[in-house]
C-alpha cells in the first residue's frame, strides 16, 4: 500500500513489472479509496502482471483488465 501513488504515477494502482511487484494506493484523507476499490485495483493491476508474465496481447486492453477485475472483485466479495 502506498501513500503517494496518485501524486507519483497519477494512478490508484502500478504494477511494477521490473520488480515485480504491485502498488496500491492506500485511502488517505486527500485520496479516498475504499477496500472494495482497492481489491478491484489489486485485481486490475495483477490481471495486468499475468497478461505481461504471458507475453499475451490483452495486457494493454484496458477493457478486458477492468472486465476481469470488477468479475473477480465481485466473487470475492459475494464470497463473503
Amino acid at each position: 500500500m502506498c501513500d503517494n501513488l496518485v501524486s507519483e504515477e497519477d494512478a490508484l494502482g502500478f504494477s511494477d513489472f521490473r520488480l515485480n511487484r504491485i502498488r496500491i494506493q492506500k485511502n488517505t484523507i486527500g485520496q479516498p479509496v475504499s477496500e472494495t476499490e482497492q481489491t478491484r485495483i489489486f485485481f486490475h493491476e495483477l490481471t495486468h502482471w499475468i497478461l505481461h508474465q504471458m507475453q499475451h496481447d490483452l495486457e494493454s486492453d484496458e477493457v478486458f483488465v477492468e472486465n476481469l477485475a470488477r468479475l473477480l472483485t465481485q466473487f470475492i466479495n459475494t464470497k463473503k
